[in-house]
């Protein structure tokens, strides 16, 4: 698996030569927007500062007003209109840079061209995030309740209740970090439904998630150890200069591996094509 993922970053690398300035000024671009984003948010958090009755939300150590609050909320829901189609594009960008001709960076714009394009592009992300996200919640019950058991025995002063909390606060960080890696390895059931929308778009949301159930199954440890060997690189991606280099690299590599997924998938399954373009990178068309 290791060789597979040298493999696939050797041709993430080949893909992308002399085309890292396209690559970054789409990650600069979208970047941009989401610093927008975020910078409109924080002006409107510091105004609102001054306003409202503080909350103390459970798990969060900082107090909040109510008006921040709802200006969270607000710009978490508004910006998904936003920045949903303009990353689906960005994919579908890096989904035919895998295929071999540069493509044209004003393909990011393409979902927002046709009212039917964007509907399915915001569809697409609501679905994938809304199966993940109740997925993760139903996760975070076990953490959640022993959150609640630790500060229920911190109220006791006694020897034996230092313990347990602290037995309790190392079970606490140890089921929250599995709650997590579960999570994730569920929400890459879902890894491949931007490429399928990508392939073809004329897939319906269902069948593009449809199909990624499909050919991820048994595939999800290896798209997770790709990720995983980025963590490092992306780690550097706290500063903006690498992030140019870093992120065009990690698309690029998930999109010639989705390619390769899809067309196993197309093999292992004849008689059930999947729809949309056929991949063009394939176990036998990899480069050792």
């Amino acid at each position: 698996m290791s060789r597979f993922n040298a493999v696939l970053r050797k041709d993430a690398r080949r893909c992308l030569k002399g085309r890292w300035g396209k690559a970054a000024a789409g990650t600069l671009f979208l970047s941009g927007i989401c610093a927008i984003v975020m910078l409109l948010e924080e002006f409107g958090m510091n105004a609102l500062s001054l306003f409202g009755k503080e909350l103390q939300v459970p798990f969060l150590a900082v107090p909040v007003t109510s008006a921040q609050s709802v200006l969270s909320i607000l710009f978490g829901v508004l910006s998904v209109p936003v920045l949903a189609p303009l990353c689906v594009g960005m994919q579908k960008w890096y989904f035919r840079l895998a295929d071999g001709p540069t493509p044209d960076l004003r393909m990011i714009f393409d979902y927002y061209a046709d009212g039917r394009l964007y509907g399915k592009a915001l569809w697409l992300t609501l679905n994938v995030f809304l199966r993940t996200a109740v997925f993760g919640a139903l996760m975070a019950l076990l953490p959640a309740g022993i959150r609640t058991a630790q500060l229920w025995v911190s109220g006791f002063d006694s020897a034996a209740a230092a313990v347990g909390e602290a037995l309790l606060f190392l079970l606490f960080v140890v089921m929250t970090v599995l709650s997590a890696v579960l999570t994730l390895c569920f929400g890459l059931r879902y890894f491949l439904t931007v490429y399928y929308l990508a392939g073809d778009e004329n897939i319906s949301v269902r069948q593009a998630v449809r199909c990624s159930v499909r050919a991820m199954k048994g595939m999800k440890g290896q798209v997770f150890s790709l990720m995983l060997g980025w963590l490092p690189l992306l780690l550097c991606c706290l500063l903006l200069v690498p992030a140019l280099f870093v992120l065009p690299y990690c698309n690029t590599a998930l999109a010639i591996n989705a390619r390769w997924l899809m067309g196993r998938d197309d093999r292992l399954h004849p008689a059930e094509p999947s729809v949309g373009e056929a991949p063009s990178v394939s176990a036998d068309t990899i480069v050792f």
